[in-house]
């Protein structure tokens, strides 16, 4: 054996050292971590909270279910497996990549959002991912203005911590600067580090995997409920996927998703005279993916959501956003509608060509608690997607929307389509250049308002944005 070989392989076996030194490190700190977190849990468990979330029955069972199940699978994975070990002390991991794709368009997948780097003896190295962009916005209604321009650093990490239990987390830097003109303190330049997500994610079995931490709401694709939010909580999914039986329709795939997450403060302000109860809120959601004839795909979906405990200074916020608020002070404001309702969507892709497809969505959303006239959203997107031999796909859509003032808290709602009490336009345009890693996107929204309002008005929005792909590092 030559020097050179001799050193590349001590490099080797030095390497595969170290990383075994540290995913054994990662587990015992999650081992202590969970096992505390089992007794905190159940000590906490028998206090007697006002909330009645944390007092129910049922949402006893699932908290002690779910941390027994992860306290389990860490006394059942302490050890490393012997030839796995033996082939990190070697240097000589094999490496197959499966990717998986969610992008929370319409029509798009709806399962994991980062691709996993899998090896063939059993252990997963640490994945982190990142990308570069840089945007320019663009808003406007009869009152307030903002030009802004800047860098955005997005990131994706997934750290194996046992078998069947990841880490996985996402950020976003912006560095930001332009003219805002903003009564209300949004739709300015934006500066600092932003969690897109920071969770816990533990897999039994092929169709059934938990989430526990702050979870991105992005992921329900309910931009009128939801825009980017990261809401601490639980998050169960159940998905079977199902063979492709030939050229007719078929069954590709069943699933089922619920949430209890405690949505997230969207003011500063802490400040109240009483004491709250603590927010909550329930969605689940239920839906099939299917295959037909001539290349065309669907995915028809339906759920439920609740809101409840919603405080003081949401309400004071939404207000101004659209919502129908009872206002008794400056810091006591209350929703005069409650917020518990259905959402319905379809989402359609069928290929014309071998180098066009065709896309379409629908999204219906009611409020059962609100009236007639100020409890339904819907959007409808038309769209395709042109891709090239050169590498070159354009994907152009529009789309159409309206959202009444009590469908949703419109302190949540998506900004771009001017939250609640609107009802408009949009467009988009997306150019992929596969062989230069770089994506450009432009889009614009025209939304006016449905019921007249002292603080909405006409908003226009524009944007502008070219970044590269995530890649691995």
């Amino acid at each position: 054996m030559g020097l050179q070989q001799q050193l590349k392989f001590k490099a080797l076996s030095t390497f595969g050292k170290a990383v075994a030194f540290f995913t054994g490190s990662l587990r015992m700190v999650c081992a202590v971590f969970l096992s505390v977190l089992f007794s905190a849990s159940r000590l906490f468990l028998r206090l007697n909270c006002h909330s009645s979330i944390w007092t129910g029955a049922p949402f006893r069972k699932l908290a002690v279910v779910l941390v027994a199940a992860l306290s389990s699978s860490i006394l059942q994975a302490q050890s490393l497996d012997q030839g796995s070990q033996e082939n990190l002390r070697n240097g000589s991991p094999s490496f197959n990549i499966y990717s998986y794709d969610f992008s929370g368009l319409p029509g798009s997948s709806s399962r994991s959002t980062l691709s996993q780097i899998g090896v063939e003896n059993g252990k997963r190295p640490i994945v982190l991912k990142y990308k570069f962009g840089l945007s320019g916005r663009s808003f406007a209604d009869e009152r307030d203005q903002a030009q802004t321009a800047g860098l955005a650093i997005g990131s994706q990490v997934r750290v194996p911590l046992l078998n069947n239990l990841d880490f996985v987390g996402s950020l976003r830097v912006n560095l930001e600067s332009g003219h805002a003109q903003s009564r209300f303190g949004d739709n300015v330049p934006r500066n600092g580090i932003y969690l897109k997500e920071a969770v816990l994610q533990s897999q039994w079995g092929e169709p059934f995997v938990v989430l526990a931490g702050a979870i991105d709401q992005s992921r329900l694709r309910l931009p009128f409920l939801f825009a980017e939010s990261a809401f601490p909580g639980l998050m169960e999914n159940i998905d079977w996927s199902y063979e492709n039986s030939g050229s007719g329709l078929s069954l590709e795939s069943v699933y089922f998703r619920a949430e209890q997450v405690i949505p997230s403060s969207v003011s500063e302000g802490t400040a109240g005279e009483n004491a709250e109860s603590v927010p909550w809120l329930l969605t689940e959601e239920t839906g099939v993916q299917l295959a037909g004839p001539s290349q065309l795909r669907g995915e028809l979906r339906a759920g439920h959501y609740r809101f409840q405990g919603l405080s003081n200074k949401v309400a004071e916020k939404s207000e101004i956003l659209g919502n129908s608020v009872f206002e008794s002070s400056a810091s006591e404001s209350n929703f005069i509608y409650e917020f518990e309702g259905w959402f319905a969507g379809l989402n359609l892709k069928w290929k014309v060509t071998p180098v066009i497809d065709l896309r379409g969505s629908t999204l219906m959303i009611q409020n059962l608690r609100a009236p007639e006239s100020f409890r339904n959203a819907q959007l409808q997107t038309l769209g395709l997607d042109w891709k090239t031999s050169g590498g070159l796909k354009i994907s152009p859509s529009v789309d159409t929307f309206f959202a009444e003032s009590d469908v949703s808290p419109a302190a949540y709602s998506s900004a771009e389509f001017g939250h609640n009490n609107r009802t408009g336009w949009g467009a988009r345009l997306a150019v992929s250049l596969d062989h230069d890693r770089l994506v450009i996107d432009t889009h614009y929204v025209d939304a006016n308002i449905i019921n007249s309002s002292l603080t909405q008005s006409r908003q226009q929005y524009f944007m502008i944005k070219v970044e590269t792909p995530y890649e691995v590092l």
